[in-house]
């Protein structure tokens, strides 16, 4: 078992751009990582 401190600071990280990231449970113990960022165009 870790600390999840690793999911906190690319949460925070995250968040800093206008996103996010979350952990999704599965029934079978595994999990899946989600990151969503906004996207960036230069004009």
């Amino acid at each position: 078992m870790g600390t999840a401190l690793g999911l906190w600071i690319i949460r925070g990280l995250a968040r800093s751009y206008g996103g996010d990231a979350w952990y999704e449970p599965d029934p079978a113990g595994s999990a899946r990582f989600c990151l969503r960022l906004p996207m960036m165009w230069r004009i």
